[in-house]
């Protein structure tokens, strides 16, 4: 099986602006094109099959301030326009909206957002959206009643009923309530996509508002959208036996599983969850402590089907966390993701206390004290960012582009504020996109949470006759979130069987999770030890095997990709005193090493360029 290079790009988000709409064929020749000839000097690169496939993902697409005829019906056709041209970059399959299409539910919202899906379309790639909260507030702004606003979804977004896009086993839980037993039908659905041993399921949940109706009227008959509603939705635990279903990884014969929904199970602003019923309009039964039994459930549900990912939004704040059960047995990651809005919200406090208008505090903490199941990772607020995830056998490559300038303002103030003609307030500016981080993860490999001071040393992995782990080094990382909580490392590990080549020596290991947010990809100082298969031993010429990353085609010598260091070959075992690029063979425990500062694909390989250069 051929391979293709998958590179860190550090600063590619203006190289191409199309402005014009691309055939799925050019598109496709352009990605190769960009993703096989940089060859960068730092960073290393991912080694993946031909089969590999990616698909896209945003998030809250709310025009916030004044419509416009670049955002009309509320819709972020400015922000949009931009977004959709990356993924087409990209050359992803499809598109995944995850809710919050409009600001507002109003006639002809949804029609608008399907436009603006069109340059997709046309580039060849799908989109699949979902519901918001803010899908159903034709109530408060034009009065329209949400069957209305959820027939005006269907009708223009057809793919969540009919197979399309190259998916298939598309699915929809049926309602208990006789009278509405289809009333889930295209809004909570799951589809598969990909070959077999290539593929994901996707299982989208909506728990948002499917009826509602006013519990009283005024004097003369009207009603006002601030009136107290009664409202239906289907929270998760409603939906656990299809969600079991479809989860099951002994019948749904796909590699991978994902979860994806609006809300989330901890949120970093909202304080409201999808495990909870509605009780007034446009409120949920707050507090993330709600059904603790059915939230074990879910969370079990996730754990033992190998479904490593929920994927939500509603918080415009780009963050990612392991997650914990009520009762502390199960995980997984949570990845929120950032908005393309205009609206900009911050971490609420933890705790954090509601208070009435004269003050006083009516709920001590709107958490619930729920915050100590949540382990953070990552986060980045008031920016505008989208995904892009690499599916490729067990392996899961997620990508977080965001602007490089960021620091946007809310609301009326958007994009940053008075007194700056430079950005006229209002406008939404050209986006140069660049990659924040990237995360992932291996179903055949494990996970490693490594606090900040910790040692790195407790990653170790193996796949057959290979082992792999570091040997030095330690989460030197001081950063925090907006609640001054320390970031913990997730080291995620992986691994593909060597492929029939003679310079390979050892599987290939892959190792994410070490980088910071907005780092480049650079990591702390660490070493990296690979066993060398006994079988495949080369004469240990000088400097002629040892560890090697996958750039431009070619197994290369991975210290030559680092962020600065000096080159330097050792025969021996590693010495703590060895610096940055320092790489050696230890024939006593038939192990090669190398000093490194970055995350990658890696294998021990002989006769390969670049590795014996400078090797004295």
């Amino acid at each position: 099986m051929t391979h293709r290079y998958y590179a860190k790009i550090k600063s590619i988000g203006n190289l191409i602006k199309l402005k014009t709409v691309i055939s799925s064929s050019l598109i496709s020749l352009i990605s190769l094109l960009i993703f096989s000839t940089l060859a960068l000097a730092e960073g290393g690169g991912r080694y993946l099959s031909q089969d590999a496939w990616s698909f896209g993902v945003m998030a809250d697409t709310q025009w916030t301030i004044a419509e416009d005829t670049l955002n009309p019906n509320f819709v972020a056709g400015s922000i949009l326009t931009q977004v959709d041209n990356e993924f087409i970059r990209h050359g992803v399959k499809f598109v995944i909206a995850l809710g919050d299409m409009s600001d507002r539910a109003k006639e002809g919202a949804m029609a608008t957002r399907a436009e603006y899906a069109k340059a997709l379309y046309d580039a060849g790639i799908g989109f699949f959206p979902m519901r918001g909260n803010h899908e159903t507030y034709g109530w408060l702004f034009s009065k329209t009643p949400v069957e209305n606003e959820i027939a005006e979804l269907l009708d223009n977004f057809p793919q969540t009923k009919k197979e399309m896009f190259g998916v298939s086993n598309l699915s929809s839980p049926t309602t208990l309530d006789r009278k509405y037993n289809d009333e889930l039908k295209g809004l909570s659905y799951s589809f598969d996509f990909g070959q077999e041993n290539n593929n994901v399921r996707f299982v989208f949940l909506d728990t948002e508002d499917v009826r509602c109706e006013a519990k009283d009227s005024n004097s003369d008959g009207s009603t006002s959208p601030f009136q107290s509603m009664e409202c239906k939705n289907y929270p998760i635990p409603s939906q656990q036996d299809w969600i079991n279903d479809r989860l099951n990884k002994s019948s749904r014969n796909t590699t991978h599983a994902i979860v994806l929904a609006h809300r989330v199970p901890i949120s970093q602003n909202h304080t409201d969850s999808p495990f909870n019923p509605n009780t007034l309009f446009g409120q949920k039964a707050y507090g993330l402590d709600h059904n603790p039994e059915a939230q074990n459930i879910f969370f079990e549900s996730m754990y033992i089907n190998g479904a490593k990912l929920y994927l939500g939004a509603h918080d415009h704040i780009h963050h990612r966390s392991i997650i914990k059960s009520p009762d502390g047995k199960f995980k997984f990651q949570e990845v929120i993701a950032a908005g393309l809005s205009t609206k900009f919200y911050e971490p609420a406090p933890i705790p954090n206390p509601k208070k009435d208008r004269q003050g006083n505090i009516t709920i001590p903490d709107q958490w619930s004290g729920q915050k100590s199941r949540e382990i953070p990772l990552s986060q980045e607020s008031k920016n505008i960012g989208y995904y892009v995830y690499t599916v490729d056998g067990p392996r899961l490559i997620a990508e977080y582009y965001s602007d490089a300038k960021g620091h946007f303002q809310s609301g009326n103030s958007y994009p940053y504020g008075d007194n700056n003609p430079k950005y006229p307030k209002g406008v939404t500016p050209g986006l140069n996109f660049i990659k924040k981080e990237t995360f992932g993860y291996s179903l055949n490999g494990r996970e490693f949470l490594v606090k900040q001071g910790e040692p790195y040393t407790a990653v170790q992995d193996s796949m057959g006759k290979t082992k792999a782990g570091i040997i030095a080094g330690f989460n030197s990382s001081v950063a925090k979130d907006g609640n001054n909580r320390g970031l913990t490392k997730s080291i995620e590990t992986g691994w593909v069987k060597s492929p029939d080549q003679i310079n390979l020596k050892s599987n290939i290991f892959s190792i994410w999770g070490m980088s910071e947010l907005g780092s480049n990809g650079r990591t702390d100082i660490y070493v990296l030890s690979v066993s060398i298969d006994k079988n495949k031993i080369p004469s240990l010429k000088k400097g002629k095997i040892g560890v090697a990353t996958f750039v431009n085609g070619k197994w290369v010598n991975a210290v030559d990709e680092n962020f600065g260091g000096e080159k330097k070959f050792i025969v021996g075992k590693y010495e703590p005193r060895y610096g940055l690029g320092t790489y050696g063979i230890d024939p006593k425990t038939k192990t090669a090493w190398a000093v490194l500062n970055y995350n990658a694909d890696f294998a021990v390989a002989a006769d390969m360029e670049q590795l014996s250069t400078d090797g004295e």
